[in-house]
This record gives structure tokens, sequence and C-alpha cells, in this order.
């Protein structure tokens, strides 16, 4: 069913307890999304953002237990973004220097994960 829905502007498919992969398909198959929470779920992979989210203004993905480190490029696939919940995720790594692109950021909350290094200015 999801697959074939291509309009939606909110996406709320939070507290569902979901596995498996991260759903980048569901966010590029609906280009004209401007809230998404997939927040306390159950994702197995990286988190991946594509490359035609530039209208999103809100996302949580938080305590979804996704592997690895946040993508190099979130900033410039979301320069638009006011809100960005990205805690309790375990990340590892640097916070990207793209994250300086998101001009519009008023919320962005990384807690809880295990990132390193200094943050990008």
């Amino acid at each position: 069913f999801l697959l074939h829905q291509h309009n939606f502007r909110v996406l709320d498919l939070s507290h569902k307890q979901l596995k498996g992969p991260f759903p980048s398909w569901l966010l590029e198959n609906n280009t004209r999304l401007a809230f998404v929470s997939l927040k306390n779920n159950s994702f197995s992979s990286h988190f991946h953002v594509p490359l035609n989210l530039d209208f999103a203004s809100w996302m949580d993905v938080s305590d979804t237990r996704l592997i690895g480190q946040l993508q190099g490029n979130i900033g410039n696939v979301l320069p638009n973004i006011s809100y960005l919940d990205l805690s309790k995720i375990n990340f590892e790594g640097c916070l990207p220097h793209s994250i300086g692109n998101m001009s519009l950021l008023d919320v962005l909350d990384v807690s809880f994960n295990n990132f390193s290094g200094e943050v990008p200015k």
C-alpha cells in the first residue's frame, strides 16, 4: 500500500515497532512531505535520506536503532528543515560539516549518540 502512495504531506509511523531497513524509498516516493515522524521503531540499517527532500521542514527519527554514521550530506539534502531529532540512535563518528547548510534549523537534537570530534561551525 505505502509503495504506491505519492502525495503524503504528513507521515507519522512512530511507535509502530517497524523492523528492517530504513524506508528511504517512502521518503523518495513522497516528494511533498513536510512532516516526517518515524521515531521509536527498530530499523536495522544505515540512515539514508534521498537527495530530493529539500522540502521537508520537520523530521523525527529518534530512538530507531539505526547503525553507522550520520550521512555526510545531510545538510545538503535537508537544507530547509527547521526541526530535526536524531537522538537515541547510537550514531558514531563526527557531526557532518554540511549541518551548517541547514540555515532554517531551529531545533537539532543529537543527544544520546556516540559522536566524537569537534562541532562544525
